[in-house]
């Protein structure tokens, strides 16, 4: 096979008990390994599905973020692509010529053995489904013996490509040939008023250039495959099936923009940089016009031959910027994300791989094996959604992306409204250049934002339910404006907690440490960690009152009773509940866009992608939640957060208003907010995190060790601890318990690392941090605990 390999090809091997499984080329060498070798069984593909730069990309993630290259290949590949070993049972000769079954046998067994005795095979898979045999193993393992039944191993391919129909018209019927013409209507016969009726439709589509697809023109014809299959045995025609990409390569609305002053020296500022520094972060305020920007790039990137990757931290919360970029780029543009379906996902690997040049993406797209990268985009580059955090590897993709850039020799560019800390400080440090848009694109101002003293209002006696007095007014005369109105509360549910009135129990949920949340649609108690669901307890299992309630505040609850002071407001919900499926966003931003919705109640959600010419009115329902998490980076990211929110408001034409509600009004966030004194903040944060040892001026690495049993888990974390202590002393800090403590029924305890900005030390410490872990693991008491290494936790 030597001459048919290549890197970046899949190959089929058997692994002892696993059986089948597929691998990835990653060298090839002369170097005789010390462990026993498996062969090569087949090569699977015709072409690399990778090439050397994504390889070298994730040997450097594999190095960095701790985790094995196994892992790395489970979260770059599209699940189609990963081809998986699969048990098929083969009925011998022995069992097919056995007349005496019924008499050794019995039960599901029997009839295991006489399915298999007519069928000849099953996958094992199938058989357990089918079959409630006793205990499958037992059983399957008691047939084996008999050797009535054998096992054989074969890959199972996961990807389907799309077929279409099409047709060919026999060249000597075409239309221009008039005298063959004339035969291909006599052959057809006047009686035969369908096979006319479909023959004029097939050269109609012929001469206006069209496609001859198969569903189309018998659509159009309004006939069926039999008469299509008429002019087939007559020889007009041929039909054959050609692959087809699943990728959208539909164009959308264009948009006629031009640049206004401000973008147009931002747009050459950030040309002027490239020179010297291959990352510039562009610092706009929200509604300045940053995508214009983008698209200016992105068309003079393409026009050199390259390919450009745009990141956004949430796909299917960004319609709005991904509807622009098919106005501009339409066919030359593949979007890439969870929410398609297997088949989809290798349908735009591909795409990538041939001649797409515009990638649009959430984290996952940093892993697509690109020819020519020549510029990444990272919108909302400060996102907590860019942090992968559960499986492994545990990468940032904002950090991965300007690594990868440095493969291919490529431009970044990193765009927010609110920087994260680290670009803040890399900017100030002058390693990344720096562009600033102050001023909205249409000249408007940003809103005004007010603060709402919740505890003055309860005093007062103007609090209604969770609204005060002078939100619900606000709310209304927004709409009486034609205008439209935002509530943000960044907690799905209708409420966080079920309790005990008279005793203070909470309902939690069995397998995590946390309490469960109530959803009033389905009247249902949901873990929103393991997703686990159960119905309403009608008595305290503790106290056994019956003087149960639903305590705290989510979205569903704020529409509900919304409702209730403002009746005939039409009011909506946007959170991950509603929001289910590739087009559920799309379906609830179109009807908002379309005026059909005048409130809109949503997560955090509703802080991204939004761009919405009639929103005159923001409010934040409850401030407090965003500011008292125990966190290092809670004010940050509460700043952050509730700023996106707030440049939600009058976007286009009109100043908007944003109002908070709070019970604490002298908050040092809410106070910078409130008087956009944005550089202030930062430099305040600057100062503490330096202070006290935090990122960005120190590196964190955070390990969680678990296990299903408490007293394991606190043994091997103590043990590991002191191993750890004595090589790092002060920079270790724990053993601590986490907020929530325990998670799908594993025990968590947490130890974080704090190291100086060396590199070689950072590198050193994580290679002694996993030597270190394989010593406690060497203990067969602890040899089941788990670990979990997360690089730069955010």
């Amino acid at each position: 096979m030597l001459h048919e390999i290549s890197i970046g090809l899949r190959v089929e091997l058997l692994f002892g008990k696993k059986g089948l499984v597929t691998g990835i080329i990653g060298r090839i060498h002369k170097d005789e390994p010390s462990y026993e070798t498996k062969p090569i069984l087949s090569i699977l593909d015709d072409y690399p599905l990778i090439g050397e730069k994504q390889l070298q990309f994730w040997s450097w993630m594999s190095e960095y973020y701790l985790c094995t290259l196994g892992e790395i290949m489970q979260a770059a590949l599209p699940g189609a692509l990963k081809l998986v070993g699969e048990s098929v049972l083969l009925a011998n000769d022995s069992l097919l010529s056995c007349n005496d079954l019924e008499q050794n046998w019995e039960g599901q067994e029997l009839a295991f053995l006489m399915f298999l005795k007519e069928k000849k095979e099953i996958k094992i898979d199938d058989a357990k489904k089918k079959f409630q045999l006793p205990a499958f193993n037992k059983s399957l393992k008691k047939i084996l013996e008999t050797g009535f039944v054998s096992i054989r191993e074969e890959l199972k391919e996961k990807y389907k490509p799309k077929k279409v129909g099409f047709i060919e018209i026999n060249p000597l019927f075409l239309p221009q040939n008039t005298e063959g013409f004339k035969t291909s209507l006599d052959l057809i016969g006047k009686k035969s008023i369908h096979q006319q009726q479909l023959w004029l439709c097939i050269i109609q589509f012929y001469q206006q250039g069209k496609e001859l697809r198969r569903k189309e023109i018998l659509e159009k014809a309004q006939v069926d495959l039999q008469v299509l299959k008429k002019l087939e045995e007559k020889s007009l025609i041929y039909l054959y099936e050609a692959e087809e990409s699943r990728v959208n390569k539909s164009a959308g609305a264009k948009n006629n923009f031009q640049f206004t002053p401000n973008q147009e020296i931002a747009s050459n500022s950030i040309d002027n940089l490239w020179n010297d520094k291959k990352v510039v972060l562009l610092e706009g305020v929200t509604g300045s016009g940053k995508t214009q920007i983008y698209i200016d790039l992105i068309r003079r990137i393409m026009k050199e031959g390259k390919q450009v990757l745009f990141l956004l931290p949430e796909i299917a919360l960004t319609t709005h910027i991904v509807a622009r970029l098919r106005g501009e780029f339409g066919a030359n543009m593949v979007v890439y994300h969870s929410k398609f379906n297997p088949n989809e996902r290798v349908d735009s690997w591909k795409e990538v791989m041939s001649d797409t040049q515009l990638i649009v993406g959430a984290r996952s797209s940093i892993f697509l094996p690109f020819r020519d990268l020549g510029l990444i985009i990272v919108d909302e580059e400060h996102d907590s959604s860019y942090k992968q955090i559960d499986p492994a590897p545990r990468y940032h993709a904002r950090d991965a992306a300007i690594y990868l850039a440095s493969l291919y020799n490529s431009k970044v560019l990193l765009g927010t409204a609110t920087p994260s800390l680290e670009s803040y400080k890399n900017v100030l440090t002058n390693k990344y250049g720096y562009v600033q848009l102050k001023e909205r694109f249409t000249g408007v101002e940003m809103p005004e934002i007010k603060l709402i003293d919740l505890l003055e209002e309860k005093k007062k006696g103007k609090l209604r339910s969770i609204f005060s007095e002078s939100l619900l007014e606000a709310i209304q005369k927004t709409i009486d404006q034609k205008l439209q109105v935002i509530l943000f509360q960044n907690r799905r549910g209708y409420a966080p907690m079920y309790q005990c009135q008279t005793c203070s129990w909470v309902s939690k949920c069995d397998d995590c440490d946390v309490s469960h949340t109530y959803h009033k649609f389905g009247n249902f108690l949901q873990c929103h960690y393991c997703a686990k669901q159960k119905n309403l307890d009608k008595i305290c299992p503790d106290c056994h009152s019956n003087d149960l309630k639903i305590v705290g505040l989510g979205t569903e609850k704020i529409e509900d009773e919304l409702q209730i002071y403002l009746p005939q407001v039409r009011v909506k919900r946007l959170d991950l509940d509603v929001a289910k499926g590739k087009d559920g966003y799309e379906t609830i931003m179109d009807a908002f866009s379309k005026g059909e919705i005048d409130v809109l109640v949503g997560t955090q959600m509703i802080s991204k992608g939004l761009d919405f010419e009639k929103v005159g009115l923001v409010a934040v329902i409850q401030a407090d939640q965003l500011l008292r998490y125990p966190d290092f980076r809670s004010s940050e990211k509460a700043f952050q957060l509730l700023m996106q929110v707030s440049g939600r408001a009058g976007r286009k034409f009109h100043k908007g208003q944003v109002l908070i509600q709070t019970t604490k009004l002298d908050h040092p966030v809410l106070q910078y907010l409130v008087q956009y004194k944005q550089k202030e903040f930062y430099d305040q944060e600057l100062e503490e995190r330096k202070e006290f040892m935090y990122p960005p001026f120190y590196r964190l690495i955070q390990i969680d060790i678990l296990h299903k049993e408490k007293a394991i888990v606190d043994a091997s974390t103590q043990i590991f601890y002191e191993k750890l202590r004595r090589e790092f002393g002060y920079r270790l800090l724990g053993p601590s318990t986490p907020v929530v403590s325990r998670i799908r029924t594993y025990y968590i305890k947490e130890l974080l690392l704090k190291l100086e900005l060396n590199q070689r030390f950072i590198k050193d410490t994580k290679l002694k941090v996993l030597n270190l872990w394989n010593e406690v693991k060497s203990d067969s008491k602890f040899a089941t605990c788990r670990i979990k290494i997360n690089v730069d936790p955010f």
